[in-house]
């Protein structure tokens, strides 16, 4: 027959199982009831102007492994809140556009992107002529035509493209190459060029 002091033993330790039993069971809900929920992802939507129309263009979240396509002037994205560098491109040549940061909180947000073409200066020089004779090179759908001496540069500024161009010089019996037109890759930073023949 067990003693009285086991008998007592044995309910202070019942007891004590239901109170660690309790006090377990209370840390868990409440820990439950006091942790958020997962934060829900908010509308951002991007707005482009200056491409053509119908253009592809897309965006790119950091951290994200897909581009977000378009072929109309907004696309939308969804994220949770936070702060996010975005890069952005388009099917279009020449085309460039600036990405940048956003920063999501608890409403929607819109985000402007703008295209262009970049200009800038280009640089031409030529080869061959006699001193003192004078040349000269005009751009097809640009004002011109831009000249200088035997010798010196031509520079002047345009939008990044490919163009059609014809030399002509005041040296009897010269020709730039290819014959009458040409056609070369122009915009910023761009150096390329001529020389003449003598025929």
């Amino acid at each position: 027959m067990p003693s009285r002091d086991w008998a007592v033993w044995g309910g202070v330790a019942a007891v004590l199982t239901v109170l660690v039993g309790f006090s377990v069971a209370s840390a868990v809900g409440s820990a439950a009831a006091s942790s958020p929920s997962a934060t829900p992802a908010v509308t951002v939507t991007f707005t482009e102007k200056g491409l053509p129309s119908g253009t592809e263009w897309w965006v790119n979240v950091q951290g994200n492994t897909t581009n977000t396509t378009s072929t109309a002037a907004t696309l939308t994205i969804s994220e949770p809140a936070g702060k996010y560098v975005f890069t952005v491109g388009s099917a279009a040549a020449y085309y460039e556009a600036k990405g940048g940061s956003f920063k999501v909180g608890k409403k929607a947000l819109s985000v402007k992107v703008s295209f262009k073409v970049p200009k800038g200066k280009t640089t031409v020089y030529e080869e061959g002529l006699p001193a003192k004779s004078k040349w000269c090179i005009d751009v097809t759908n640009v004002t011109g035509p831009f000249c200088a001496t035997a010798g010196a540069k031509i520079h002047f500024t345009i939008a990044a493209g490919v163009y059609n161009y014809t030399l002509t010089t005041t040296a009897v019996g010269y020709w730039g190459p290819y014959g009458v037109t040409a056609r070369e890759y122009m915009g910023p930073g761009v150096l390329f060029s001529v020389a003449f023949i003598n025929t």
